[in-house]
């Protein structure tokens, strides 16, 4: 997860080696070749495809916006946003 804390890097990560290290974490997942080509979209992995999601659950959903928030809740200075 830390490497999803700085934006770009976990991406990076996961697409690496056409995404090898996806491939070897989700080794029963039925369809890890669609999901890959999915991910290598641009903007898979940003808000934008975070608003869209609600079209894939079934339950209810919704996007919020914490405006001052870093990435993940990740610290921005905001008083009592970080753990540590």
């Amino acid at each position: 997860m830390l490497l999803f804390q700085f934006e770009g890097v976990g991406e990076e990560w996961v697409a690496a080696d056409d995404f090898a290290s996806l491939r070897g974490h989700w080794l029963t997942h039925p369809d890890v070749d669609a999901v890959s080509v999915e991910l290598s979209r641009d903007g898979a992995l940003t808000e934008a495809q975070m608003t869209g999601s609600a079209s894939f659950v079934s339950a209810p959903w919704r996007y919020e916006r914490i405006e001052g928030a870093g990435r993940f809740g990740t610290s921005t200075g905001m008083p009592g946003a970080d753990p540590w």
